[in-house]
């Protein structure tokens, strides 16, 4: 088989990559110091410890080569900045590998490659803004994935609306503890649980959508200190919508006020009168 070669300019320099032919060659992965001069690249997967603790960091850009972040990559790199884009083609972000990027200032954006977002991968982000869909690839959110969201007493940093995908199977306890901001959640076809304290005072949301069961609410105090928190609407039919009652309100923290409704057009925007 004959070979090829191919490569990505920086800085005037090319690095060639010699791959097999039809080989799936992609992008290096690229951290910067500054908008001059690179400072590291890698090709292919990025390693667990890679950047750990990497706080003259200023810029990252994950090459298509990627389709696994390693646990604690990017572990508290503060002083990593502007959006964070994960690649096309990345299946898995580990444990910790942006624990406590606190530098970021604009979006997340997940692609649908992504299949697992394990332990506090996100957590400590305070930086990060905007709406934040989970794409209907993730099977798997862990604990604490995107825990404090915004640090305490600051101004919330994320806005708009919280949407996870259907066909989620877990969402693991405190995964998005603290995450201020966010004003609408919706919550697809998860298949197994939904842990203890998982929205735990995130105190901007006003309205939930949600299509799943009461049995996957697993946990206790999911939905604690909610305090915005005036209504909930349930996709209809749902076997299991009359378990959305007095007793599951205690058990997750739902203030007794808070409206119970069945809705027939999930996941439209609006619910049906």
């Amino acid at each position: 088989m004959s070979k090829s070669y191919a490569g990505t300019t920086t800085n005037g320099v090319t690095e060639l990559t010699l791959q097999e032919e039809g080989g799936n060659i992609g992008t290096q992965t690229i951290v910067w110091d500054s908008t001059q001069g690179t400072i590291d690249q890698v090709m292919g997967d990025i390693e667990a410890n890679w950047k750990q603790n990497g706080n003259t960091l200023k810029q990252l850009q994950i090459g298509t080569s990627c389709t696994s972040i390693g646990s604690g990559a990017f572990f508290y790199c503060t002083g990593l900045t502007g959006s964070l884009t994960i690649a096309n083609g990345v299946t898995t972000i580990e444990s910790n590998a942006f624990y406590n990027c606190a530098g970021f200032t604009g979006p997340l954006v997940i692609p649908n490659s992504v299949t697992s977002i394990e332990n506090g991968a996100f957590g400590a982000c305070f930086g990060l803004t905007g709406s934040l869909t989970i794409p209907d690839s993730v099977a798997t959110i862990g604990s604490n994935a995107f825990y404090m969201g915004v640090f305490f007493g600051n101004t919330p940093s994320w806005s708009g609306t919280l949407t996870i995908g259907d066909g989620i199977e877990t969402i693991g306890s405190s995964a998005f503890m603290y995450c201020s901001g966010f004003t609408s959640l919706t919550i697809g076809n998860v298949l197994t649980s939904i842990g203890s304290s998982c929205f735990r005072q995130c105190n901007d949301i006003i309205d939930i959508y949600i299509n799943c069961g009461s049995d996957k609410w697993i946990g206790s105090n999911a939905l604690s200190l909610t305090t915005a928190l005036t209504k909930i609407y349930i996709n209809n039919p749902d076997p299991d919508a009359a378990g959305y009652n007095a007793a599951w309100k205690t058990a997750q923290g739902v203030d007794v006020g808070v409206v119970i409704e069945t809705w027939n057009n999930f996941p439209a925007s609006t619910p049906n009168p």
